[in-house]
């Protein structure tokens, strides 16, 4: 099964954070990772509390999602996001769809 990024993220200051995006892009190209959202464009909150921007990225399996999280060249990475954005990002394995 294929895994997934599944993040939402409120960006503090775009100049920086765009060295983390330049990075991370370059960074998940080589993983395997394909972006299939990419969302700060309009949306209306239906139900919980979202943050203002969306990223889902797709991997060819489970393990190689949680292995490119764990990596240290992403520790590095990550670093350059540090003060940039606050983020919640969950890590899943994609199953059948049901519809």
């Amino acid at each position: 099964m294929k895994g997934y990024w599944i993040a939402q993220s409120d960006v503090k200051d775009e100049a920086g954070h765009a060295l983390y995006v330049k990075a991370a892009v370059e960074y998940l190209k080589r993983q395997g990772a394909k972006t299939l959202v990419v969302y700060r464009g309009r949306y209306e909150v239906v139900e919980g509390a979202p943050r203002s921007r969306q990223l889902v990225q797709e991997f060819p399996d489970y393990e190689t999602a949680l292995a490119a999280y764990h990596s240290e060249e992403y520790r590095e990475i990550r670093k350059l996001r540090a003060d940039t954005a606050d983020v919640d990002l969950v890590i899943v394995e994609g199953v059948a769809p049901l519809l």
